[in-house]
């Protein structure tokens, strides 16, 4: 731990342990981020590397999307421990992540980056980054979603992910999220990306580049 902090200059790690107990496993000052909730939500920081310290039994957790595998310790009875390393990007290379760029901002100061869709359209990812912070985030608790809506305007699919309260909101704090789509008949969708409280019954305002605001993203796609 305290030759992974050296080598990638951090002082924090992504884990389910308390800062005190990692500090005093680590044996220097770590603080933890442990609001993700993989395998849907997983966070890194836009210019820092993010460093995943993980436990399995059994076998070790295989490496995290965009991550790469740093270290992994054995312990006895199949207990293992892995640290995966996000590498650090700058904000202008965070739409080479997605395959759709969408680079389109909110009023409440989170940026949908863009979003992929599996070849067996059973999985979309989708990348959002906190641009700026609102002061009134503390009362959210925004969830994305995605929407797929067929040619005769019915809502086929209504699927998301776990939301996350604004008061974790940190800037240039990115969000990857997977969500689950069921199976679909082939043909065209209309696909609607946004983010929703339904806790307080609100949705995020987008604000595309020389557009009128709207409440959500939306996209043609053809399912084969």
């Amino acid at each position: 731990g305290r030759r992974l902090a050296d080598e990638y200059g951090v002082s924090e790690f992504y884990t389910t342990l308390s800062p005190a107990s990692l500090t005093a496993k680590v044996g220097r000052e770590i603080n933890t981020v442990s609001w993700f909730d993989l395998p849907q939500f997983e966070i890194f920081k836009v210019d820092q590397p993010a460093i995943y310290v993980r436990w399995e039994r059994g076998r070790p957790a295989a490496a995290l999307p965009l991550a790469e595998r740093a270290a992994a310790l054995e312990y006895p009875a199949d207990d293992f421990v892995a640290f995966d390393v996000v590498p650090a990007y700058r904000r202008d290379e965070l739409s080479a992540l997605a395959a759709n760029v969408v680079e389109w901002p909110t009023a409440e100061g989170l940026t949908l980056v863009g979003y992929d869709l599996s070849p067996a359209f059973d999985e979309l990812t989708v990348y959002w980054v906190v641009d700026a912070l609102a002061d009134e985030r503390f009362g959210w608790i925004l969830a994305p979603f995605a929407h797929l809506i067929n040619t005769r305007g019915e809502l086929a699919a209504n699927v998301g992910a776990p939301g996350l309260p604004g008061y974790y909101y940190r800037l240039g704090d990115v969000y990857r999220y997977v969500i689950s789509v069921p199976p679909l008949p082939p043909g065209d969708y209309t696909l609607e990306l946004g983010l929703y409280d339904g806790l307080h019954s609100r949705g995020v305002t987008f604000l595309p580049p020389g557009e009128a605001p709207r409440p959500v993203y939306t996209a043609r796609l053809t399912i084969r």
